[in-house]
C-alpha cells in the first residue's frame, strides 16, 4: 500500500481563479476485484481490472488499499478498515469489479463464496453497499463509488431474496441506484458531495472485455481518468461514458448519478503525451465530449447508417466532427445525405485496402499512425500523420531517380501514400484535396504501372464528379469527364475489362447528371450509349446487383430522352430496363435498391400517363411509390425518400384531378409540405425549387376546382420562391419549366381580374421559356410555350383591342400546330386549333375582315369533325 499525497482542486462555481483553490489534499482508494466466484459464474478481468485501477489511482496521489477474491467476512472487513483509514480524508473512491444484486431497495456487492442459499438471508451473507455509502459520507467531503458491476443478476431468474426471513422484491436487473442517495444531495454544504458511476444502464450488462485484459469500463477508466490534464471530473466522467459506448459497439452505456457541489479536477495539470498518442487521444477526448452533446435521434442516425455501410462507428462519428468544420448545413437531412455517402466511400476505401509496400521505417510508422487515428475518428490527426509521410515521401524522391532498379516497387510504396491520404481527404469532404491525391500518385506510377495509374486516374475522376454533386459545380463535372476519356484512351477493354467498366459506368453517370440539368439530348444519349457498351460488356459471373444498377440508369436516360424527343419505343425500352434491373434486385437482402429502381419505374409511368392522357397509369405510379416508400428508410436514404414523396404528390395530384376530387389535390399539398423541409434550400436548391413548384401547381390545381381566386394567388407566390433557387445558370431545364408554369398561372390571374400587368408578367415568362426551350432540341415543350404565349397574347389583344398583339397570338397558334399535329398529338392538336380559330375570330371582329372570320369557321369545323370521329371509333 503505497501513502501520498494527492493534488485535488476544487472550484467553487469559478468564482475565483483555480491557483486561488489550490491546495494539497490527502485521498484514499479502496480497489476490489472479485474473479474466482466459487458457485456462481466466474468473471475473467476484474482481477486485472482492480491493478490497473490500483496503479493509475496510485499514481494520482491515493493512498490504496488492494483486494482480489474476497469472501463474505474479508469483505465486510476490508469495508470497516477502510471507513477507519478514510476518516479525516478529503476524498474518497472506491472501485469495486463483480457480481451484484439489488434486493428490497438495497444494493448487494456479492462475495466470492456467494451461493444460492446466500439468498436466505442476504443482510449477512452479502454485502449492502449503502452501509459503506452513509458511513464514508459522514466522514470524508468527497465520496466516489466506480462500480464496473453487471447491471443483471447472476442468480437463476425467479430466485429469492430473503431479509430478516422475510421474502424481498429482487431485481433481475442487477444492482439499482443506491439507498441514500437522495440524503445524499441534502448533506451539509460545506461537503463537495458524492459520485456514484455505474458500468452500465440500469437492465444492461457490463461486458468482461477480451481474457487478460480488461473490461471496457476500466479500459475506458485507465485511459481517461489516468491523463486528465486537470480536466475537469463531470468532463472526464462523459469522455469514460462515450468511450465505452464506442468501444462496445453501443452495447454498453455508462451511467452516472452525483451530488457534486463544485467542479472537480484530479491531479495537477499536465502535458499529453509526445506524438502520435497525444495527437490522437487529445483530438480523441474532444470527439467523445462532441457526442456526449448528442441527442439520442443524432445518435440512432449515426448509428444505422454505420450498421447499415458496416462501417467503424468510432470513424463515422469523427466524419460527423467534420461536417460543421467543412460548412455542410446541420439540418438532419442534409446531414444524413453526406454521412451515408461518406460511409459508403469508407467501406470501398476498407475493402480496397490492401497491404502497403512500404521500405522506410519511418514512413511505415506514419501510416500506422494514421490508421490507429481514422479507427478512434481523429480526422486532423490522421491528415497530419499523411502529411508528414508525404513529406518523406518527397524526400526520397531523388533517391528513388537514381536507384531505377527499385524504382517500380518504390513508386507503387510512394503513391500508396498518397492514396491513403485522398481517402482520408474524401471522408473528411475535402474532394478538391483528394483529386490532387489522387493524381500525385498516378504520377508516381505513371512509367511503372499503367494499370494502376488508369485506376488512380479514375478515383480522381470520381472526386472531381462528387465535387460537383455536391458543389452544384459544373465545372468540376466536365473536368471529372475530361479525365475519364483519357483514361479510357489509354486502357484496354479487352486487358483491363474490370476497369474500363469502372471508368465508363462512372462517366457515363456524370453524362446523366449533367443531361438532366441542362438542355439538349446529346449528354443524355451519351450516357445510355456507354451504358449500353457497360452492358454488353457484362458477363454472367458479374455481381448481379452492379448490372442491376447499370440496367436502372440507362433506364434513367432513356425515359429522360424519351420525355425530350416524344419518342414511343424509347419510352418502352427505359420500362425494359426497369424491368429487367428489378429481376435481378435481391429485395430481401437489399431492399433500398430495389426501393429505388422501383421508383425508376415508377416515374416512367407518370411521364407515360402525362404523355398518353392513360389516366389509370397514375394510380399505378401511386401503388408503386408507397411500395417502394415502405422499403425505403427516411434516414439513411433522404434524398431518395424525399424525391419519391414528391412524385407521390404528382400522382394524388392527377388522381385529384381524373376524379374531380379536390380532397387528393390537398392531399397532395399536405405531401409537399412534408417533403420541403427534406431539402436543405442551400444544398439542394433545385430539388428544393421542384418540390415549391410542384406546390404551386397543386395549389393552382385547388383554385380551378374550387374557384378560390386565392389559390392561384398562393401558388404565384410559391412559384416565385421556387424561381430565386432554380435559375438558369443551375438548371435551364428546370427553370424553362417553373418559367412555363408561373407564366400560366399570372395569366389566369390576369383573365379572373381584368388585370392586363399580369398578362404582361404571363407573356414575359413564357418568352423567358422558349429562351430555353428549342424546337429543334425539344420540339413538344416549346410547342407547348408557344401555345400558352399565344393564349396569353391573345387574352391581352382582347383586352386592349389590339391587333398587332392578335396577330403575334395567332403566329404563335400557327408556330405550336407545326409540331402538335392531329396524327402525333391529337388531344394537343384540338387544344391549339381552338385557340387559333378564337384567335382568328377576335382578329376578324376587329378587322370587320370577312376573310379572317372564314379562315376561323373551317377549323372550328375541322375540330369538331376531329372530335366525332374520336367519339365514335
Amino acid at each position: 500500500m503505497t501513502r501520498l499525497l494527492v493534488t485535488l482542486f476544487l472550484l467553487v462555481a469559478l468564482v475565483l481563479p483555480a491557483a486561488a483553490e489550490e491546495k494539497a489534499l490527502r485521498g484514499v482508494a479502496l480497489v476490489i476485484g472479485q474473479s474466482k466466484y466459487e458457485h456462481l459464474p466466474p468473471l475473467a478481468n476484474p482481477d486485472h481490472d482492480a491493478k490497473a485501477i490500483e496503479a493509475m489511482l496510485e499514481g494520482l496521489g491515493f493512498e490504496v488499499t488492494g483486494a482480489t477474491d474476497r469472501n463474505a467476512r474479508k469483505l465486510r472487513r476490508d469495508f470497516e478498515r477502510f471507513v477507519e483509514d478514510a476518516e479525516g480524508a478529503d476524498a474518497a473512491i472506491i472501485y469495486y469489479s463483480g457480481h451484484g444484486i439489488e434486493a428490497g431497495g438495497e444494493n448487494f456487492l456479492v462475495p466470492v463464496d456467494a451461493d444460492l442459499q446466500a439468498l436466505n438471508d442476504v443482510d449477512e451473507n452479502l454485502v449492502p453497499l449503502s452501509g459503506v455509502l452513509d458511513e464514508l459520507r459522514t466522514k470524508v467531503q468527497l465520496t466516489i463509488f466506480l462500480i464496473d458491476a453487471c447491471r443483471t443478476s447472476p442468480f437463476p431468474p425467479g430466485s429469492v431474496a430473503r431479509k430478516q426471513g422475510q421474502p424481498v422484491a429482487m431485481s433481475g436487473s442487477g444492482l439499482g441506484t443506491p439507498r441514500g442517495f437522495a440524503a445524499v444531495a441534502e448533506a451539509a454544504t460545506d461537503t463537495v458531495g458524492t459520485v456514484i458511476g455505474f458500468a452500465a444502464e440500469p437492465g444492461r450488462p457490463a461486458l468482461d472485455g477480451e481474457p487478460n485484459g480488461n473490461s471496457p469500463y476500466a479500459a475506458a477508466l485507465l485511459r481517461h481518468l489516468s491523463a486528465m490534464t486537470g480536466t475537469e471530473f463531470g468532463l472526464v466522467m462523459r469522455m469514460v461514458t462515450e468511450e465505452v459506448y464506442l468501444k462496445t459497439g453501443t452495447q454498453q452505456r455508462p451511467w452516472v448519478n452525483e451530488s457534486l457541489r463544485k467542479q472537480l479536477f484530479f491531479g495537477t495539470p499536465e502535458t499529453l503525451p509526445e506524438g502520435a498518442a497525444g495527437a490522437i487521444i487529445g483530438e480523441r477526448r474532444k470527439l467523445l465530449l462532441t457526442i456526449s452533446d448528442l441527442g439520442e435521434a443524432q445518435r440512432r442516425q449515426v448509428e444505422k447508417i454505420a450498421a447499415a455501410d458496416k462501417v467503424p462507428l468510432d470513424t463515422l462519428y469523427g466524419i460527423l466532427g467534420a461536417l460543421g468544420e467543412k460548412g455542410i448545413p446541420k439540418d438532419p437531412a442534409a446531414v444524413a445525405i453526406a454521412l451515408r455517402g461518406q460511409a459508403e466511400r469508407l467501406r470501398q476505401i476498407l475493402d480496397e485496402r490492401r497491404l502497403l509496400s512500404v521500405d522506410d521505417p519511418e514512413i511505415t510508422r506514419l501510416l500506422q499512425d494514421a490508421d490507429k487515428a481514422l479507427a478512434e475518428g481523429a480526422m486532423k490527426s490522421a491528415r497530419g500523420f499523411l502529411d508528414e509521410a508525404k513529406k518523406e515521401v518527397a524526400l526520397s524522391r531523388h533517391g528513388v531517380e537514381k536507384a531505377e532498379a527499385q524504382a517500380s516497387a518504390k513508386r507503387r510504396a510512394n503513391a500508396e501514400v498518397h492514396l491513403k491520404s485522398a481517402e482520408a481527404a474524401e471522408i473528411d469532404f475535402d474532394f478538391e484535396a483528394a483529386a490532387a491525391d489522387y493524381a500525385a500518385a498516378a504520377d508516381w506510377v505513371k512509367e511503372s504501372d499503367p494499370a494502376l495509374k488508369a485506376r488512380y486516374k479514375t478515383l480522381e475522376a470520381d472526386s472531381w464528379q462528387m465535387l460537383g454533386f455536391y458543389k452544384g459545380d459544373s465545372t468540376a463535372m466536365f473536368r471529372g469527364i475530361a479525365i475519364y476519356d483519357k483514361v479510357l484512351r489509354t486502357i484496354s477493354r479487352a486487358d483491363n475489362r474490370e476497369q474500363w467498366i469502372k471508368t465508363t459506368h462512372n462517366l457515363a453517370n456524370a453524362y446523366l447528371r449533367l443531361g438532366n440539368r441542362n438542355t439538349g439530348t446529346t449528354e443524355l444519349e451519351r450516357a445510355a450509349a456507354l451504358y449500353r457498351e457497360v452492358i454488353a460488356a457484362a458477363r454472367p459471373e458479374d455481381e448481379a446487383k452492379n448490372r442491376a444498377t447499370t440496367m436502372s440508369n440507362l433506364g434513367i436516360a432513356l425515359n429522360s430522352l424519351a420525355e425530350r424527343t416524344n419518342d414511343a419505343a424509347m419510352y418502352a425500352e427505359a420500362g425494359l430496363m426497369f424491368e429487367a434491373s428489378l429481376v435481378l434486385r435481391d429485395k430481401a437482402s437489399d431492399p433500398a435498391s430495389w426501393a429505388i429502381d422501383t421508383l425508376n419505374a415508377a416515374n416512367l409511368e407518370l411521364s407515360l400517363a402525362a404523355r398518353n392522357g392513360e389516366t389509370d397509369r397514375y394510380g399505378k405510379a401511386g401503388a408503386m411509390i408507397t411500395d417502394a416508400l415502405s422499403h425505403l428508410d427516411a434516414d439513411t436514404h433522404p434524398v431518395e425518400w424525399a424525391q419519391a414523396r414528391n412524385n407521390l404528390g404528382i400522382a394524388m395530384r392527377k388522381q385529384g384531378i381524373n376524379e374531380g376530387n379536390p380532397e387528393k389535390v390537398k392531399q397532395a399539398i399536405v405531401i409537399y409540405g412534408d417533403v420541403l423541409p427534406r431539402f436543405d434550400r442551400k444544398l439542394f436548391p433545385v430539388d428544393w425549387g421542384d418540390t415549391q413548384g410542384n406546390m404551386a401547381i397543386a395549389h393552382a390545381t385547388l383554385g380551378a376546382m374550387t374557384g378560390d381566386i386565392s389559390e392561384f394567388e398562393t401558388a404565384v407566390r410559391l412559384f416565385e420562391g421556387a424561381l430565386e433557387e432554380v435559375t438558369r445558370a443551375r438548371s435551364p431545364v428546370f427553370w424553362a419549366t417553373l418559367q412555363n408554369t408561373y407564366g400560366m398561372m399570372q395569366q389566369v390571374l390576369g383573365v379572373m381580374k381584368s388585370d392586363p400587368v399580369r398578362l404582361d408578367r404571363a407573356i414575359g415568362a413564357f418568352r423567358n421559356a422558349l429562351a430555353v426551350r428549342r424546337k429543334k432540341i425539344n420540339a413538344p415543350d416549346w410547342a407547348e410555350s408557344q401555345q400558352y404565349l399565344a393564349s396569353a397574347l391573345s387574352s391581352l389583344a382582347s383586352a386592349k383591342g389590339d391587333q398587332r398583339l392578335a396577330g403575334e397570338a395567332i403566329a404563335a397558334y400557327r408556330a405550336a400546330r407545326e409540331v402538335f399535329t392531329r396524327e402525333a398529338f391529337p388531344s394537343d392538336w384540338r387544344s391549339v386549333s381552338s385557340g387559333l380559330a378564337m384567335a382568328l375570330q377576335g382578329k376578324g371582329i376587329m378587322r370587320q375582315d370577312v376573310g379572317v372570320l372564314g379562315e376561323a369557321e373551317a377549323i372550328y369545323r375541322e375540330v369538331m369533325d376531329a372530335t366525332w370521329d374520336t367519339a365514335h371509333q
